[in-house]
C-alpha cells in the first residue's frame, strides 16, 4: 500500500524509478513507474489535466457498450474504470457482471501484462448500490441466492485469484464494497485525501465478504 499526498506528487518523486513486478510475481514483466504513473495522472485521476494529449493506443471493441465499466489499454497495461460517477461508482448487478467479464478478458489477453482498476469522476467506489436493493423486498434474497449459485460476490470478481498483477488507483471514496475491491488488488496506490473504511460497524453489522 502506497499512501501519497497526490498521484501527481508520487509521480514527480518516483518518475524514474523502475517498478519491479518480478519481486511480487516471478513470471511478470518489468513495468516502469514512469509508464504507470504518467498514465495515472493524465488518464485516470480526473482532477488532473492531461497536458500531453496522449490517448490509449487501443480501445477494446466492447468498451462503448459496457458503459458502466470502461476498459482500455495502453502498451501492455489494461485500464479498467468503474464509470458510474453519479452514484460515486456504486456497483449494481449489471456493473458487477461487467467487471467479471472484463477481468476475464484481461486475463485471457496475451498482449496485456498488468491491469489498473480505478473509478471515474473522483471516487474509486462507494460499495454496492443500495438503491438497487430498495427496488423490491425480494431483491436482497435474489442477490444472495445468485451469489451462492455462481460463487461470486455482489461487487463482482472480489474472490478471484488473478494470474496477472492488478493495481488499484484509489482516490475519493473507497468504502464498504469499494474497499473490498481495493483489497482484491495486489497493490494499492492511495491518495492521502482518499476515504477508506467499512460503515457497517456503525450499526453493529459484521462485514463478512472481505474476511473470507
Amino acid at each position: 500500500l502506497f499512501i501519497v499526498n497526490s498521484i501527481e506528487h508520487f509521480k514527480d518523486s518516483m518518475m524514474n524509478v523502475p517498478f519491479k513486478l518480478k519481486k511480487i510475481f516471478p513470471s511478470a514483466k518489468t513495468v516502469s513507474l514512469k509508464k504507470l504513473f504518467h498514465l495515472h495522472v493524465n488518464k485516470i485521476i480526473p482532477t488532473r489535466t492531461n497536458s500531453t494529449g496522449n490517448e490509449p493506443s487501443k480501445k477494446f471493441s466492447d468498451a462503448e457498450k459496457k458503459d458502466s465499466v470502461i476498459m482500455e489499454s495502453i502498451d501492455r497495461i489494461a485500464l479498467i474504470g468503474i464509470n458510474r460517477p453519479e452514484r460515486r461508482n456504486a456497483i449494481d448487478k449489471r456493473t458487477a457482471k461487467l467487471l467479471i467479464e472484463l477481468f476475464k478478458d484481461f486475463e485471457k489477453n496475451s498482449t496485456l501484462d498488468v491491469a489498473v482498476l480505478y473509478g471515474k469522476g473522483g471516487n474509486f467506489c462507494s460499495g454496492f448500490d443500495m438503491k438497487e436493493l430498495a427496488k423490491s423486498p425480494d431483491e436482497m434474497k435474489t442477490l444472495i441466492e445468485e451469489c451462492l449459485r455462481t460463487k461470486t460476490r455482489p461487487l463482482g470478481p472480489t474472490l478471484k485469484q488473478f494470474e496477472k498483477p492488478v493495481i488499484a488507483a484509489v482516490n475519493g471514496y473507497a468504502v464498504a464494497g469499494g474497499l473490498e475491491l481495493a483489497l482484491m488488488c495486489d497493490l494499492r496506490i492511495v491518495e492521502e485525501t482518499a476515504i477508506l473504511g467499512m460503515y457497517n460497524r456503525r450499526f453493529g453489522i459484521y462485514y463478512s465478504h472481505t474476511s473470507e
